[in-house]
Formats: structure tokens, sequence, C-alpha cells
């Protein structure tokens, strides 16, 4: 069975994914092909690994690999500029399939002399050469050649006839003899709709099926003839191509709201995959595997011979990794693989209603033991999370305490035992529009606004890693700005600045990801700004290197792209301003934040739209405080672009790292220490500065607005 995603979807999976991969382009300054390529390893749930991508000179059709004592797997990427969208109607055509007897070729050099290849191929080649040795001299015999995987990944909606027939020729490759031992390839093409449906599948948050069709139910078939039956529970073996027919055709709205996300391939879900991947392994898979532990609404057992379990409203609490792995391997296996499959791979289920136990969760932590959980996640249930997660409720914005947090409450807001009485609707705006926030984004943005910008970029892993700085984000209130420490983060020596075992308010950390997200909507895209300034200085039919040239000299363009990239100076500008403005007091300001004109707006209905239209056309209140701390921080920002600043920018090796640098921020900080000594004894003739100049400063326009 192949699911597809509803259709009706399709077109809003298709934007989904452009806006992805131009994000993903801009936030990591990548080409189109890294950033489609990341795309798709984090659809696929791999882990995007530096030194394991390869492109360009000397990478034999090897753009991407993952090698295991079990398996391989090779990827190979065929982008094309989505600058515009994603060109629904390109094909894969034969060219794109040239790459494919190159990666087969390069792979016999593991038995002769080294080729030149790049680094990372290289180290792919000896890393193979090492797992291979172990895969063959192992005391266990294996009954399947050593497996490599070949995706060929295709921004493309289908292939042409002629490309089929070649790629399907290519298929028919599928063993090399090498004297260390036989290799089996399979390839497995990756396009559009395949993204499309692995995100559908991912998000599904109803009881509809991959047709768009009602229904809240699986079956699931008795195996080996024998179940330990209760009233409110069993355990039975079942046919693994159940449960995954069952994924297919639901998602993940067959894993109960409480269990994570799956995680990226660890060396677990590996070992699994290459279990289902093995005839043997597939054999004696019902008794390696630790099986899955489900709840349910409910369920009717088999009264006779090859009837099913009847499973309504059905929750996987353990055996996310081990469903998401079968499948994954599934997809690999060859036609003789997935018919053994489908008749000899048994999984073990314990089944549970949702009244079988006092409290289910107590399952989910229990049976959650195979895969270690994202450091976010064991926090999840700290004192500190439950309380901001009903504090944020009471603002009637849903706080995502753990992955998935919010698809699940939607799905079923009454398990949600934090949030009694709370209602979806308690959080929507409008159609299918919702207020949530996300605890790993918004502790960045906090992190941001207290002064440490630097850190909430490259440090974000450490939030929840690492105890100090979990510490200092979600249990204490530094009384000073990391301004006035010179931007370092260092808690230790920061204690008599630091009032600990207290929380900072919700309203605040809110105001704080609003200033974030104010930026990725004022700016435009990297795509938009440059059209526009392509445009406005009529170069749109020059060569895209001459429009480079002429780029690289406008100020008007480069302020766009740095601003664009400062998405977490904004908020840390706006923290410096509040701390200077209020101190210690500061705290208590972001209820009166949060009613201020375009703040208001945005947190009632996530209007960033408004507040758009408000600066481009500069109809907007003098006290607008949204609106006049971004057009100074804006005329700040000009200020350095039009100084030696821009030109050590420009040299930077790494502009992220030089944007959030000590100097860079230090250079801020006088641009807004300067305008507020001018405004002290003159003015600045702007239209969005009237309220600065009557206030006579900009610290002194803060305590004017957010005044009691």
């Amino acid at each position: 069975m192949i699911s597809k995603a509803p259709s009706i979807h399709r077109e809003n999976f298709l934007r989904l994914l452009n806006d992805e991969l131009q994000a993903i382009g801009e936030d990591n300054e990548v080409s189109p092909k890294e950033a489609y390529a990341r795309l798709v390893l984090a659809t696929l749930d791999y882990e995007f690994i530096k030194e394991q991508y390869s492109d360009g000179s000397r990478e034999f059709g090897i753009d991407y690999w993952d090698s295991s004592e079990e398996t391989s797997v090779i990827f190979q990427f065929k982008s094309t500029d989505f600058s515009k969208g994603i060109d629904e109607s390109r094909k894969v055509i034969p060219i794109h399939l040239t790459d494919l007897p190159r990666i087969r070729n390069i792979l016999k050099s593991i038995d002769g002399e080294p080729i030149k290849a790049n680094t990372s191929v290289s180290e792919f080649i000896n890393r193979l050469r090492h797992n291979m040795r172990r895969y063959y001299d192992s005391p266990v015999k294996h009954d399947e050649p050593y497996g490599i995987s070949i995706y060929l990944a295709v921004l493309a909606s289908s292939f042409t006839s002629q490309a089929q027939d070649e790629f399907e020729r290519n298929c028919e490759e599928l063993m090399l003899y090498l004297k260390l031992g036989q290799i089996k390839f399979s390839y497995i093409p990756i396009l559009i709709d395949d993204l499309i449906n692995e995100k559908w599948r991912s998000t599904n948050t109803e009881w509809r099926d991959c047709n768009g069709q009602k229904r809240n139910f699986i079956d699931l078939a008795v195996c080996k003839k024998s179940m330990i039956d209760e009233p409110k529970s069993c355990v039975f073996f079942t046919r693994a191509m159940d449960l995954f027919e069952s994924y297919q055709r639901f998602g993940y709205q067959i894993f109960e709201p409480n269990v994570r996300c799956a995680i990226p391939r660890s060396n677990v879900n590996k070992e699994i995959m290459a279990s289902v991947k093995s005839q043997h392994g597939r054999k004696d898979f019902c008794h390696l595997n630790n099986g899955i532990t489900m709840i349910c609404a409910g369920f009717k057992k088999p009264r006779g011979m090859g009837q099913k379990f009847r499973v309504t409203e059905p929750g996987i609490i353990n055996g996310l990794q081990t469903i998401k792995s079968i499948a994954d391997a599934y997809k690999e296996l060859d036609p003789a693989g997935k018919t053994d499959f489908e008749q000899n791979c048994s999984v073990m289920v314990r089944l549970h209603t949702r009244n079988s136990v006092k409290d289910y969760r107590e399952l989910v932590k229990s049976t959650n033991n195979q895969n270690p959980m994202q450091p976010r996640n064991l926090h999840s249930n700290d004192p500190e999370q439950i309380a901001f997660e009903r504090l944020f409720a009471e603002l009637n914005w849903f706080y995502e305490r753990k992955q998935g947090a919010w698809p699940a409450f939607k799905s079923n807001p009454r398990l949600w035992k934090s949030l009694a009485r709370k209602k979806v609707s308690d959080f929507q705006i409008g159609s299918g529009r919702f207020r949530t926030v996300d605890n790993e984004d918004l502790s960045q943005c906090w992190l941001a606004f207290l002064g440490f910008s630097e850190e909430a970029v490259h440090n974000r892993k450490e939030i929840f890693e690492k105890d100090e700085m979990y510490e200092f984000i979600f249990t204490s209130r530094p009384m000073v700005h990391g301004a006035d420490l010179d931007f370092e983060f260092r808690p230790r020596e920061m204690e008599s600045n630091l009032v600990r075992g207290s929380s900072p308010p919700p309203d605040l950390m809110l105001a704080s990801w609003f200033l974030r997200e104010s930026v990725r909507k004022l700016v435009p895209t990297a795509m938009a700004n440059r059209d526009e300034a392509c445009a406005r200085l009529k170069i749109g039919e020059k060569t895209r290197e001459e429009q480079d040239i002429a780029l690289a000299k406008d100020t008007e363009y480069l302020r766009n792209v740095i601003l664009r990239a400062w998405s977490y100076l904004f908020p840390e500008f706006v923290g410096l301003v509040l701390f200077r403005a209020f101190g210690e007091q500061v705290y208590y300001k972001g209820k009166k934040l949060l009613l201020n004109r375009s703040l208001a707006a945005i947190n009632k209905e996530r209007d960033f739209e408004g507040v758009i239209e408000k600066i481009r056309t500069e109809q907007y209140e003098n006290d607008d405080f949204l609106v006049v701390m971004w057009n100074l921080f804006v005329y700040c920002a000009d200020r350095l672009v039009n100084s030696p600043w821009l030109e050590s920018w420009k040299q930077a090796r790494n502009r992220t790292r030089f944007n959030y640098s000590a100097e860079t921020r230090k250079r801020l900080k006088q641009e807004l220490e300067e305008a507020d000594r001018y405004l002290s004894k003159d003015q600045i003739t702007r239209t969005w500065a009237v309220g600065l100049n009557r206030s006579k400063g900009v610290f002194s326009f803060a305590r004017e607005v957010l005044k009691p």
C-alpha cells in the first residue's frame, strides 16, 4: 500500500516545502542544492552532518552518506533554482541518472588503489571498507550481503518515460562482487510527492486516513495463534505489515499524543532497520524486538479464524521508533524481501484501554526507554515547564513544552491533564490559525532579550542540555542586561546580579518572541530582497554574475540582507532599551507591552501584516512602541552599514558569527546610546521619531509609553 497525502492539501504542503527550502537556505547561508539536501534529510529523519555532505569536484555522485556496520546509505541530490517557487512541471530526465553508474564504479575502489576523491567521499570509502570487514568477519553469519541504499532525490514531479526505463535498468544492477564481500544495492527515488507524503504523515492529527476519509480504527491480525486475554488488556503478536499499513494510512495520528515525535535515525533505529532487511531478522523480529505498547478507546477481539482485532482510536505509547524504522526499511526492500516481510515478520503488541490503569501516562514513562529522549523532552515535566504551560494558557497562548505538544493537545484536549478545562478554541484566532509558541524557540528569544544573542544563535543545543544555561533562562532573573557585561555569558560571575529561583514573567518572554518574529515578517526574504533590488536598479535582464556585482555595491540591498540575519539582535536591542529604562522593574512591564498598539494586535490576532502596513504607509501612533523601536533599530543599522563596519562584514569568513560577534553588538549599543544622547539636545527629523523627540530620549520614551 502506497499512501499519499489527501489531494485537497497538496497545494498547501507544496507551499510548505517551498517555504522550508527558502528558510533553510537563508538561515544557514547555503546554496539551493544544500538547502534541498538538508530538507530531504530532515524529512527522512536523517541528521545533517556537514562532514558527510559532499558538493563540488571529485564527489563521484556521492552527495551525502551514512555508514554503519549493518548497512550504508548514499544520497544523490538533483535540485534546481527554487527562488521563484518549486516548478511542478519539472521531470526527471536521463541526465539526472548519470551519477548512478559513477557511484557503483567508485565503490569498486574498495578492493584496489584509492581513487582521488574529495575528503568527504574518501572518508566514506574508508568507513565503508571498515564496516564491511566487521560485517563479514562477524562470528554471526549473515544471510544477506552487505546492503547499500542509494536515494535519488530530485526536485521534480515524475520521470519521463525514457528516464523511467533507464532508472529501472539501473535498478537491475543489484550486486557488486568485491574481494571484501558482496554489496547488494537498493535504489529509492525521492520526488516532490514523496516529500509531501512524509510531511503529511508526520503532521496528521485527525482521524482521517490518507484518502481524506473519516476513520478512527485499525485492524490487527493475531499471529502464532495465541494471546493473553484480559477484559481491558491483551497481549498478542500481529503482522508487522498491519502496523506498517496503519502508519501509511494515518501517519502520526496512531501515536499517542504524549509520546515524542520521531528522533533522527539513531543506532537503535538502524539496528531495527537492519533486522527488517534481513530474512533471518524478519523471522526472529517478534522475539528480538521489544514490541509496541498501545492504548485505545476500546477494542473488539477476533471471534474466529481469519478475523482481526478492531482497535478504536489507537495511541501507541511505546514503539514509535519501531514502526517508523519498519516503514523506512520496507521501502528499501526488493520485491522478494517485501513478500517475505508481509508473510513472516510479526511484532508483539501490548494493548490496553485507557482506563486499564489509574494514570495511563505512567505507562508512557515506564515503557519509553529504548531511544534517548531529547533534553528538551526530559525537562518537559519539570514543575517550571508545567507552570509556564498554565501561565501562557492564561494569556491564551499554548506553550509547547515538548515535541508534538500542540498537535497532541489539538487532537484530544481531554487527555491533557495539565490544562484542565482548556479547549482548542481558547487558542484559536480564526480558521486554521492558533496562538502557539514553542519553548525551545521562545528560550532563544528570551536569552537574546537578556543580552546573549550569540549564545541564543550558536549554543541553542545547550539550552536544555546544560543546567547552567537552562536555569539561567527558566528559573532566574538577571538584574542587568548582557550589554553591561560586555556581552559575555558567565552566569557564575553574575551571581550578585542574578535572582535565582524566580522564573521570568511569561508576558515579557512572549514579547521577546514577538520581537524576533517581527524581524522575519518586516524584512523581505532573500528572494524578495533580490527581486526588489534588481527591479529598483533596473538590472533584471543582466546575468546573475553582473547582478551580484551591482548588488554588492547597493547599501539598501545589503542592509536588508543584514537585517534579515539580525533577527535575534532586535530583541537584544529592545531588551537593552528596557533594562536601561526600568532596571530591575523591567520584569513588571510585560503586561503593559502586550497592551501597546502593534504588540497588542500581534498578541491577540498574530497580526504582523497590520504592522507591516503601518510602517509602509507611516500611519501609526507616536507611542506605538514596536514601530518606534523597529525604526530606531533600522536607523542604527543604517549607520553601521554606512561605516567601515560594512567592509569588515563583507570580508568576514563567517558572516553569521560576525553578525553576532561582541564587536558588532557593541557597535550597535554605541549607536543606540549616541541616539539617546543626541535626542537629549536635538531632534531626529523622521516621522517615526516624534515620540522620541517629545520624550527627549530613547529610554525616557520607554518610561513614558510604559508608565503605570
